[in-house]
Formats: C-alpha cells, sequence, structure tokens
C-alpha cells in the first residue's frame, strides 16, 4: 500500500510472510508450508518490528499484535463472512473447531485497536454486530482498482476468444469467483433459462468449476456451451470484460464486489444481486435482483442481449458512473487517517 510511504510516518503495513509457501504450493506439504509460514515465521518476524503506527491489511494478522512494539494501530476489515456463516447468517459455509478459536481471538483483539476501517458501509454494520467497538472509531473507505482496467480493442477480443476457444459470433455471460457465497449454481440456471431462448451465447466461469456445479450443468444441459478459466491474468481480464455481453453477479453475499466495479470501468453491464454490499457499490449502474429470482436475471441479461449486437460496444459503457474511488483518493484518505490516529 502505497498510503503508508507518501505519509512520512514512521508506519508499518503487516502481512503474512511467505517462505515456505512461495515454494510448496499444492496439497497437503503446500497446507503444512502455508501453516509453518503462518505459526512460525511470521511471529518471529513481527518480534522484530516496531512501527509508531500499524496498520493490519488483513484481520487474520491481527494475532500478532502483541509481539509488535507500537503506539497506534489500524486494521481494515474487508468483509464478515466467517463470521456471519458462524452465527447462520449466511447459509453454505463452513469452518471448524480451529477456525472457530482463531476467530473469536481476532474479535478481540479488534477490540483493542485504535481504529478500524471497513471497504463499505455494509461491512462497518456487520462487523458492529460482532465486535464491541465505538462507531466513531471505524471509517470506511471504499476499495480502488489498483490494476489497470481498460476497454480493449476488438482484435484483442478476438485474440482472446480464440485461444479460449470462444466462438467468435456468440455473446458472453461472464461470471467472476468460486466461493460459495458466489452462487454459482444460479449462474447456472439463468444461463440455462437464456438458452431456452437464446442460442447465441456462451457461458464463461472465471475460476475452477467443482464436481457438483459439472453435474449441474450436465443436468441442465448446457455443459458444451460452458467455458472455464481457471486462472486468468490481469491484463487477459480488460479483455474479457471488454468482449462480454454482461457480467452476471448473483451473489448471496459481498463485503465489497470488485467485479462489479472492474466491470464498470471495462464498460460492461452489470447484473447482479442485492445481497450484501452490491446495491452500495454498484448503485443506479447495475441491474439488481434477489440473489435467487432466476426469471428476473434472466430476462435482464435478455433485454441487454437485445439492444446490441456481438463484439458492439454497448451504450451502458459510455453512461456509467463508477461506484469506487480513484488510487489518489484511497490513498489521501489513508493519510489523513493516518494522521488523525497518530495524534490522538
Amino acid at each position: 500500500m502505497g498510503a503508508a510511504q507518501k505519509s512520512g510516518r514512521n508506519i508499518k503495513e503487516l502481512r503474512c510472510i511467505s517462505i515456505f509457501a512461495h515454494v510448496f504450493h499444492m496439497g497437503r506439504v503446500g497446507k503444512l508450508a502455508r501453516n509453518i509460514d503462518r505459526m512460525l515465521c511470521t511471529p518471529l518476524r513481527m518480534a522484530v518490528e516496531r512501527a509508531g503506527l500499524l496498520h493490519f491489511v488483513d484481520p487474520g494478522n491481527i494475532i500478532y499484535l502483541p509481539l509488535i512494539r507500537h503506539e497506534a494501530s489500524i486494521c481494515t476489515v474487508h468483509d464478515m463472512i466467517p463470521y456471519l456463516v458462524r452465527s447462520k447468517r449466511l447459509l453454505g459455509g463452513s469452518y471448524t473447531r480451529a477456525g472457530s478459536l482463531l476467530m473469536d481471538a481476532i474479535l478481540r483483539r479488534l477490540e483493542t485497536l485504535d481504529h478500524i476501517v471497513c471497504v463499505s458501509q455494509t461491512t462497518k454494520r456487520d462487523l458492529l454486530t460482532f465486535v464491541d467497538f465505538d462507531p466513531d472509531r471505524v471509517s470506511v473507505i471504499p476499495n480502488a482498482v489498483f490494476q489497470t482496467l481498460n476497454i480493449a480493442e476488438p482484435p484483442e477480443c478476438e485474440q482472446f476468444r480464440r485461444r479460449h476457444g470462444i466462438p467468435l459470433d456468440v455473446h458472453v455471460v461472464m461470471h467472476v469467483g468460486r466461493n460459495f457465497y458466489k452462487n454459482r449454481k444460479t449462474v447456472l440456471r439463468v444461463f440455462a433459462s437464456l438458452r431456452e431462448t437464446r442460442n447465441d451465447i456462451r457461458l464463461v466461469l472465471v475460476g475452477i468449476m467443482e464436481p457438483e456445479l459439472i453435474e449441474e450443468a450436465t443436468l441442465l444441459g448446457i455443459q458444451d456451451h460452458i467455458t472455464v478459466i481457471p486462472y486468468i491474468s490481469p491484463e487477459d481480464m480488460s479483455v474479457l470484460y471488454s468482449t462480454a455481453a454482461v457480467l452476471l453477479f448473483p451473489s448471496l453475499y459481498e463485503g465489497f464486489g470488485y467485479p462489479v466495479v472492474e466491470a464498470h470501468l471495462c464498460g460492461t453491464p452489470v447484473v447482479c444481486s442485492n445481497a450484501g454490499s452490491l446495491p452500495e457499490v454498484a448503485g443506479s449502474d447495475a441491474i439488481i435482483t434477489e440473489p435467487d429470482d432466476i426469471d428476473s436475471m434472466s430476462q435482464a441479461i435478455f433485454n441487454i442481449l437485445e439492444q446490441r449486437s456481438v463484439g458492439a460496444n454497448f451504450i451502458m459503457r459510455e453512461t456509467q458512473q463508477i461506484r469506487h474511488i480513484s488510487r489518489s483518493e484511497w490513498t489521501e484518505r489513508y493519510i489523513n487517517l493516518y494522521d488523525k490516529v497518530a495524534d490522538i
């Protein structure tokens, strides 16, 4: 984060370090490597740190707070999904006993901070449900997009389609993410509903497709009309958004919802749910429905497709209002916050 460097203060931004996990990635060995980094390497590193102001960019690392000599502390909270799952306010996820103990430890540490930053009003509301903390010491600073996202030129889109086996004469309905709360079964069902009236569409999923989703796609008869991209580079992400007719994003919950902002930056129409922070982030620039309203989502996408031809820029590409802050504004807000907390 550049805000700490530009502030001119003695600020440390603390993340879990990766030594063994950088070498071992997969399977049980990878999990063991991550645990060694988290439970041994990172504490040893933290114990020698000293700062005027600590900024934890991930609440998971706040467990190291007692190890570090400091004068003031801040943490950025992106969402409270694990706690919503544990309290059964969000269904579908799971947690272990060890994970639950860690969650409790994080809550206790959060209550000792000088200030907390949330990336949306929704996350702030949820945070205060689980943490006994003064609301006046919780700021909302929306996420900025740090990777460069621009509308790609038609030749780039054509090359991307050929590389991934996406026909040039179809409309692309895209979805990003694979966590349980991304609601991917609904994505498949919406696409299947569209296929009943349109043959010129293809679903592109970014993120691996689990066996149960493959089975669902087979039952729906759409498995031959899906392209799965397990991993996509930042450069290609711009091209995918640009070549897509619409982003379908019916999440059950979002603490922020980066793909909605990314789609906006590339001028891609968005159909999303009204769950979590999505109405807050998308504003009036997306078509918003209930997360399980398959008919409304299908009709919204159908209407979008009716207004454009394959490869043509849709009118929304020129009229969208971006619901996020610029990198410079994001940096300025954090610097102002650092000054405020450091001077307390």
